[in-house]
């Protein structure tokens, strides 16, 4: 579920598209765009789990302009991914967690789900993993020299 930024009277307002009245992002959210790029590329750098050139290659097809993103229409005749190497990927300690999860969860919407203890365990064993990467380190440092959270904890905490 997406949403987007409002600008309404020098207030800045946050909407989700048929979910009611948009409401105000106070000022200590606020992130500039050099901001978001800076700490997006440090984060990226950061990753040391994210997929190398030699664990999958990408087979881009079709550049779509900024007003075809929303028709829809999948303009690629050939799969996305022409090789994965699915043996050291999915050996990555965060790729192993996530793909213990992918079988937690209704497909179809409007279906209740079962929530049960061991997918429960899945889920926080996901996110300890994820909590101990340096990505999420640096993340946790940016909150905290940027005044966004006040503690460590406060960024883990449920």
């Amino acid at each position: 579920m997406g949403g987007e930024a409002i600008v309404n009277s020098g207030l800045s307002l946050f909407a989700i598209p048929g979910e009611g009245e948009p409401w105000e992002i106070p000022s200590f959210y606020s992130v500039s765009d050099s901001e978001i790029k800076r700490v997006s590329e440090m984060l990226y750098s950061a990753d040391v789990n994210k997929a190398t050139s030699h664990e999958i290659v990408l087979n881009l097809q079709h550049k779509i302009s900024s007003d075809q993103t929303g028709e829809g229409q999948d303009y690629a005749s050939q799969k996305l991914f022409s090789y994965v190497d699915e043996d050291a990927l999915f050996s990555k300690p965060t790729f192993a967690r996530l793909l213990a999860l992918l079988n937690n969860y209704e497909r179809m919407t409007g279906k209740e789900e079962v929530v049960i203890t061991s997918k429960s365990q899945e889920v926080d064993a996901f996110l300890d993993e994820i909590f101990q990467t340096q990505v999420m380190e640096k993340l946790t440092q940016f909150f905290l020299s940027e005044g966004k959270v006040l503690t460590v904890q406060a960024c883990t905490a449920g």
